[in-house]
């Protein structure tokens, strides 16, 4: 009886140091693959001088197919306007966090999206100021 109570009060802890690991490694991937989108699409956007819808589309698409995302879930923000070269682009995106948690026992308090800002210099020249 004393060892199967024993069993019992470590179950916590033994499931804790088992999973949250991986559980902490995973979100790490989650959080790189969402550096990797926004990189490309930034660069992208540098050389067009502007977020587009297309963009937008290459960005989803890409977590999609890496991290099984839900489209939906994820917010993007990005300079829509022409942005001519030596300017600045901004694109901002937030994505909900993978669980990071093996047992609400353990929880630590944090925000539920991972949030991310990305700032890119435009590579645009414009027609116009060509000669």
């Amino acid at each position: 009886m004393r060892i199967t109570l024993f069993e019992w009060l470590l179950l916590p802890f033994v499931l804790w140091g088992v999973f949250q690991g991986a559980l902490y490694y995973h979100a790490n991937q989650v959080e790189e693959a969402i550096h990797i989108a926004m990189y490309e699409g930034s660069k992208k956007a540098a050389v067009q001088g502007q977020f587009t819808d297309d963009i937008y589309q290459d960005m989803l698409q890409y977590l999609e197919r890496i991290h099984h995302f839900d489209p939906s879930k994820v917010d993007i923000k990005g300079t829509e306007t022409i942005t001519e070269r030596g300017e600045y682009l901004h694109l901002e995106m937030s994505v909900p966090k993978p669980r990071m948690h093996v047992l609400p026992l353990f929880k630590v308090q944090s925000h539920h999206l991972f949030h991310f800002e990305k700032y890119m210099m435009s590579e645009y020249i414009s027609e116009w100021g060509q000669s």
